[in-house]
């Protein structure tokens, strides 16, 4: 039983001396992590998004497990024509829920999507396989 104490108390004593040192885990490349710490998080910044226009083809690629651009705005009733590709090695998806689009693309091939833009609103689109990774957001005014 003293064993156990000791164990705990030694733990304790080495949590306390972390805490008052005001040290952190290093969890990113720049060693930022979970304590405290006297740099504030730089946000990245977006791009803006790129416009759909009726009629005119846009490119979407996926490269590294991320969508490019990830960020599209159109105007309500649009002729949207999206030419999907897939940069990866793997089988992606590109998903538009909310229109009921889903299409299979598989690596180093294209697929061209095709949809009228529907009322305004904010609209997500991802890869059904990689949906957090793989996500981006139609913008309709």
């Amino acid at each position: 039983m003293p064993r156990r104490r000791l164990l705990l108390t030694v733990s304790t004593v080495v949590a306390v001396a972390l805490a008052v040192a005001g040290c952190t885990i290093p969890t990113t490349k720049d060693g930022g992590g979970y304590g405290p710490s006297n740099q504030t998080a730089k946000k990245a910044e977006q791009p803006p998004p790129v416009e759909l226009r009726s009629g005119a083809k846009q490119q979407l690629k996926s490269a590294n497990a991320a969508w490019t651009p990830a960020l599209y705005e159109t105007a309500t009733g649009a002729k949207i024509v999206l030419n999907v590709s897939n940069t990866d090695p793997t089988q992606h998806n590109f998903t538009l829920g909310d229109l009921e689009i889903s299409k299979n693309i598989p690596p180093d091939k294209s697929a061209l999507i095709r949809f009228t833009a529907p009322q305004p609103g904010r609209y997500r689109f991802y890869c059904k396989y990689h949906q957090q990774e793989m996500q981006g957001w139609l913008t309709v005014k």
